[in-house]
């Protein structure tokens, strides 16, 4: 998000670059970036890995810089076959190591401390699935297939796009929801369970759900009241993204609530 702004009131790149390239060097044997770079914990948090193929993607939108990208190429390629060599059923799950934090945002049912099948006591092999890692996993491999195309890897960018669909359908076998028409961020054994705004949202920007379940959850995005686990500030800019997707329809609703949660923030002296 910092990078982002920076690049429109800026035009600076090589602040991102130096950070891209300092966090390119913590990937581990999972294929995962550390919690932040350099850094001497031992902890990782996959979600974030996944942001970051979307990150090195907006920095390469904004800078041009296809000699940076071409350098991490060999690496990025070695992240996507190592979150997608296991899948089951058409899933991923998240590595199975304690240095793993599954975490996703601060809000109920999505900031567990371990991979939320460890503390269930159950794995992919038992039924349990975790949607938000699998829609996230699909934006990582969306971004690595543009940074593969401008790069002239045309190949590559083939092969994660036939992995983005296998994924694609298979969220939707597991994750949606028929009767409520939404995703789940979780399926345990064949129930389906805990709804969030940001599942919604990154089922819409991931291509998950087609343009008729889009438009609905859309509406269900943009009404306050929808019942759902709301999304947390980090990530509302995936929600107007999405919100903002095909049309302007839904722009003055963004535009009121940017004004009513940083203008709050503004209003109670904040410099």
């Amino acid at each position: 998000n910092q990078m982002v702004a920076g690049y429109y009131a800026f035009s600076e790149f090589e602040m991102p670059k130096s950070s891209h390239e300092l966090l390119a060097r913590s990937v581990r044997e999972s294929g995962h970036v550390n919690t932040c770079a350099p850094c001497g914990i031992e902890l990782f948090l996959p979600s974030f890995s996944f942001v970051w193929f979307v990150s090195l993607k907006d920095y390469l939108d904004y800078s041009g810089d296809l000699a940076t990208l071409e350098s991490l190429w060999s690496q990025l390629e070695f992240m996507m076959d190592e979150y997608t060599k296991n899948m089951k059923d058409g899933l991923a799950a998240p590595p199975n190591e304690k240095a793993c934090w599954n975490f996703y945002e601060w809000t109920e049912g999505s900031r567990r401390g371990r991979p939320f099948h460890l503390l269930e006591g159950m794995s992919p092999e038992d039924g349990f699935f975790d949607g938000l890692y699998n829609v996230f996993l699909c934006r990582a491999l969306q971004s690595g297939v543009e940074i593969a195309k401008k790069l002239g890897k045309y190949a590559a960018a083939e092969k994660y796009t036939g992995i983005v669909q296998i994924l694609q359908k298979a969220i939707n076998k597991f994750f949606y929801d028929d009767e409520k028409k939404l995703y789940s961020s979780y399926s345990a054994q064949g129930v389906k369970n805990h709804y969030g705004e940001l599942m919604q949202t990154m089922a819409i920007l991931s291509g998950t759900a087609d343009e008729e379940k889009s438009q609905y959850l859309r509406n269900v995005l943009a009404d306050k009241d929808n019942g759902l686990v709301k999304i947390m500030l980090s990530y509302t800019i995936y929600k107007y993204d999405a919100l903002l997707q095909k049309d302007n329809t839904y722009l003055p609703f963004v535009l009121d609530e940017i004004k009513e949660l940083w203008g709050n923030m503004l209003y109670q002296d904040s410099k």
